[in-house]
């Protein structure tokens, strides 16, 4: 585990450090738990218990979202549109996720 995660480039760390966190049960730093998230395929929050961290990943997720342009621009544009075309926007978009075969709105922000 310790080999791959050094070969990502990221960063590195040790195969005692990952066995103090097994036996410890410490709260990784940040940092850790990018790597630890990018090993295993899930979000950095899996291995935070802290809820004010997980919301901040949320955020940050979000903001990266938004860093894609089209996204940004689908989001402006639906400024000022009345709820009913929002969530008849909300609908249309879900229904191109699944025909593109991406995971579904609540998948996708946890």
């Amino acid at each position: 585990m310790a080999r791959t995660i050094s070969a990502y480039g990221d960063g590195t760390l040790s195969g005692a450090y990952i066995g103090q966190l097994r036996e410890k049960g410490d709260n990784p730093s940040i940092r850790v738990a990018r790597l630890l998230a990018k090993f295993f395929n899930v979000p950095a929050g899996f291995f935070v218990e802290d809820d004010g961290t997980v919301a901040i990943v949320e955020q940050f997720q979000l903001v990266l979202a938004l860093k894609d342009k089209g996204v940004t621009k689908l989001a402006m544009r639906a400024a000022g549109l009345s709820p009913a075309s929002k969530e008849a926007l909300l609908k249309m978009t879900e229904a191109a996720r699944q025909m593109e075969g991406l995971p579904s709105e609540t998948e996708t922000l946890s």
